[in-house]
């Protein structure tokens, strides 16, 4: 008989360490809550990452899944959000525990000011996920599911922002999945939509390299500029075709204010193929730094 899912509530604790006080969201991959490490020197808050469903991973799979995790966990950039720590709820999920930081997605920045950013701070924006993807390729760790979603803005003193990569740990969960074929049906519920997805991943690739996490950051600026997802439709088949066919509308065409320069490397990033991509975040960083007119 499968175990019952236990229902989180505030004031309970994890592994009797991490106390719940409230929740921040709840989707179809997971719940996310803030609360307090109650086995750290002053109680940080921290957030947590469950599962929203039960698996039944092989042994291989757990084996992996606490390798990467802790692989992962080796990541101290400015620009991610920390994974400090995992672990299991009673009834079998596993968790994740990160830092907690204020501020917004990039994609509810976008929702709520009604406007698309301008070349500059498309820049500053690009360049800072770039810093942050750069320290986690050089360890082997490839997000997989770079969105607006999952760019945040973090407050800091004086007003400004600064730019963090989300859950890097997520795409670990799909590792617990035994068949691809289950994975890339987890793709679409677990990581939400595939609007920002490269073809390798679309045409269920398991084993990819930085450069699909290139044309993530291709994706997210696309929108960021445009409004809109590279790969749009009303159903998860459409856009499915869309990827497969490569069907985006020209950046060029959408929006005829930016920079020449600018519109080649989101084009570039967002390539078919990975070879056609650029090799590394560092190559990708130096073409966009130096895409605004001087």
């Amino acid at each position: 008989m499968k175990p019952r899912v236990i229902h989180l509530e505030a004031g309970m604790q994890l592994d009797d360490r991490y106390r719940l006080e409230r929740p921040l969201g709840n989707g179809s991959m997971a719940e996310v809550w803030a609360a307090r490490d109650l086995g750290a020197e002053g109680q940080p808050a921290v957030a947590i990452k469950v599962v929203a469903e039960l698996l039944a991973p092989s042994q291989q799979a757990r084996l992996r899944f606490e390798r990467e995790v802790r692989a992962t966990s080796a990541v101290k950039h400015p620009n991610v959000v920390a994974l400090v720590a995992h672990g299991e709820v009673e009834d079998g999920r596993p968790y994740l525990v990160m830092e907690l930081v204020s501020g917004q997605s990039l994609a509810d920045y976008l929702k709520d000011r009604d406007e698309l950013l301008g070349a500059s701070s498309a820049v500053a924006v690009g360049r800072q996920i770039l810093d942050g993807l750069e320290a986690a390729h050089a360890l082997g760790i490839i997000h997989r599911d770079l969105k607006p979603a999952n760019i945040f803005l973090a407050d800091r003193p004086g007003g400004k922002r600064q730019v963090k990569i989300l859950d890097f740990g997520v795409a670990l969960v799909l590792d617990l999945v035994e068949s691809p074929e289950a994975r890339l049906t987890r793709t679409g519920t677990i990581l939400g939509s595939p609007r920002y997805m490269p073809f390798e991943l679309a045409r269920g690739a398991t084993e990819v390299d930085p450069r699909s996490d290139l044309f993530g950051v291709g994706a997210t600026l696309y929108h960021a500029l445009t409004g809109h997802a590279p790969f749009t439709g009303k159903a998860i088949g459409e856009v499915m075709v869309k990827i497969m066919r490569h069907e985006i509308p020209p950046l060029a065409a959408e929006r005829d204010d930016l920079p020449p320069a600018l519109v080649a490397v989101v084009d570039r990033a967002l390539a078919h193929l990975p070879e056609a991509r650029y090799a590394s975040a560092a190559e990708m960083r130096e073409a966009l730094v130096a895409a605004l007119p001087a």
